[in-house]
Order: C-alpha cells, then sequence, then structure tokens
C-alpha cells in the first residue's frame, strides 16, 4: 500500500472516530477535497485550502508553492426531522391525514422543526508558499418552529382533531445573515527533518480575518396565541432587520484570529485549530430596523403595530440576543 493510500485510509477511519467540522466559520474551505470530505481535511489542507480550514498547513514540507482558485461555491439545506424527501414524495398531491399526523408526531419527539441553509462563494483564494489571502461571502439562515405551528401549519386552525383549538408559537425564531470576510494567513514551519525514506514535519499557522456584515435578520415569537373559545388571534413576533437607506456593506464588522497546529511523518498527520480565538465582530444597531410585529384580531378588535423603528428602540432582551449573534470560538481536529 502506497503512502497515499494509507494516509487516506487512516484519514477516513479517524473521521469515523473523530468527526468535526469548521462549519459556520467566516472563511469556507476553498477546494473540491474539502467537499469532498465534508470538510474532514483539517490535517491534510495545503496550499489555498489550508486557509479556511488550518493555516499551520502553509507551513507543512510538502506544501505547493502556488495554487490560487477564483469562484468555488458552496450550496447546502437541511430539514430536521421532517425531510425535503418527505415532502417531495406528495408534490402534487394531498398529504393523508395519516401521513401528516406521522410527521407531527415525528416534530413533537424532535422539539420542533428546523430549517437552516447556506451559500458560500470564495470570490478568490491563492497561496505563495507559506502565505495564503482569501475573500469569501456568507449567506445563511435557520429557522425553528414548534410544534404547535406546525400542527398549524399542517392541519390549519381546526388542528389534528378537526375540532377548532388553541395555539402557542412561542419560542419560533428566525436568524439569517450575510457577511463577507477577507483572511490572510501565515505558515510558520518550526520544524523539517528527513530521515531516510521518512518526511516530518511540524509547523503553526495564524489567519487574521476582517469581517463586514452586510445583512441581519432575526425574529422571535414573543407570544403569538390562536384561540378558539372566544375566537382571537394574538400576534407577538418582533422582528430586526436592515434599516432601510443604511450602508448595504458595513452593518457590522470587526477582527478575529485563527491559530493552529500540524504535524506529519511518513502515512501519520495530525492536526488542531482554533477558530477565533478572539474575534470583535458586532452588529452595528444603528443600521439595523425594528419592528413590534404586534396584532390583535378578534370580534370586537382590529389593531396591529409593524411600523418600522430603529433597531435601538428594540426591547433590551432583543438587543442582547442580536448582539451575541457573533462569531464564536470553534474547534477543528483532524
Amino acid at each position: 500500500m502506497n503512502k497515499a493510500m494509507i494516509r487516506l485510509a487512516v484519514g477516513a477511519f479517524t473521521a469515523l472516530l473523530l468527526w468535526s467540522s469548521p462549519a459556520n466559520g467566516q472563511l469556507p474551505g476553498a477546494s473540491p477535497a474539502t467537499l469532498g470530505t465534508a470538510n474532514n481535511y483539517t490535517a491534510m489542507a495545503r496550499g489555498f485550502a489550508a486557509i479556511g480550514l488550518n493555516p499551520a498547513g502553509l507551513g507543512m514540507p510538502e506544501n505547493e508553492g502556488f495554487t490560487f482558485a477564483i469562484a468555488p461555491l458552496t450550496v447546502n439545506q437541511s430539514l430536521d426531522p421532517l425531510t425535503f424527501s418527505d415532502i417531495f414524495d406528495y408534490e402534487g398531491r394531498v398529504v393523508p391525514a395519516s401521513v401528516k399526523e406521522d410527521w407531527l408526531q415525528q416534530i413533537t419527539a424532535a422539539g420542533g422543526q428546523t430549517g437552516s441553509g447556506a451559500v458560500e462563494l470564495t470570490a478568490f483564494s491563492l497561496s505563495w508558499n507559506s502565505f495564503g489571502v482569501q475573500l469569501s461571502s456568507i449567506a445563511s439562515g435557520k429557522t425553528n418552529i414548534n410544534d404547535s405551528a406546525a400542527e398549524l401549519l399542517l392541519f390549519g386552525n381546526a388542528g389534528r382533531t378537526g375540532v377548532p383549538g388553541d395555539f402557542d408559537l412561542q419560542g419560533s425564531t428566525m436568524t439569517g445573515y450575510a457577511v463577507t470576510t477577507l483572511g490572510v494567513s501565515y505558515g510558520i514551519p518550526l520544524s523539517r527533518r528527513w530521515i531516510p525514506g521518512v518526511e516530518q514535519g511540524l509547523s503553526v499557522g495564524i489567519t487574521l480575518k476582517q469581517s463586514w456584515g452586510h445583512a441581519l435578520a432575526f425574529a422571535e415569537d414573543s407570544g403569538t396565541l390562536a384561540q378558539s373559545d372566544p375566537l382571537e388571534i394574538e400576534v407577538e413576533f418582533p422582528v430586526i432587520y436592515p434599516a432601510s437607506g443604511g450602508s448595504t456593506w458595513n452593518r457590522g464588522s470587526g477582527l478575529g484570529l485563527d491559530v493552529g497546529v500540524a504535524w506529519e511523518r511518513g502515512p501519520w498527520a495530525a492536526a488542531a485549530v482554533i477558530q477565533n480565538v478572539f474575534s470583535t465582530f458586532e452588529w452595528d444597531l444603528a443600521e439595523l430596523a425594528y419592528s413590534p410585529g404586534e396584532a390583535i384580531f378578534d370580534e370586537d378588535t382590529n389593531e396591529s403595530d409593524f411600523d418600522d423603528r430603529p433597531a435601538l428602540d428594540a426591547p433590551s432582551a432583543m438587543k442582547d440576543r442580536v448582539q451575541d449573534l457573533t462569531f464564536k470560538p470553534m474547534i477543528g481536529l483532524g
């Protein structure tokens, strides 16, 4: 078995034992190998692939002199526990009540239905010996609805029993953002020693990142209630979103730092990286707007308030949630 096959086999086995994916980082992996291994490429990333995964790869002995990529694109989406496959099975057909009941039981057991998706575009990624630069943009979103909201969507206000009931949608959330990041990486060789027939390397690497936030949308149901007796709908779904007429590029910004280490000897390789050892990124509330998302509908009342306000006027708890939407430290092992 040659060296490449041994490393591939060991890497695949290790991935089964210890899987770590640096998902939701500001700099996506820009190489086909990264995508083909579902981001389990931390120990083997070299050249421009190392910038988003582990900058220490730029300092390893077999790192290539010059690598370059233009516009690699990744799109992903997921639904859980109800999946796209479940829905597409009934495309163009009426979903039987028994199937909807089974779906609802799955959602209830899972504590709600979630959906997420992301588009990751790297304008360019290049490396020259131990130096690398990457410019990437990410648009990502996630939605979560509770079991009452799922029942309302599947069965309508008559519910699963056919008798009008009460539905409490509190806790359902929606978050989406778009961010562009410029990263500059450098790999520092610490040891390069060759035993006859065996190559060994050890390096550390850093990536300094500057991120700009283009858009943010955040909503959290704080008490929407559909009531049957007496008939009443009370909506409480406040939303924070980009303010009209504001900046389209810089609605948030900040610096971040990734630090990695890589080691290799013969067919064996190991690596570790901490993304966002520190991060100063935060959203600028002055560039965002707020809507209370309040409404009451009953036999005697028809009132609503969806008017725009500065995000600085939002409730303190909601502003705190937005300010907490930052890039957190993550550990990757390979």
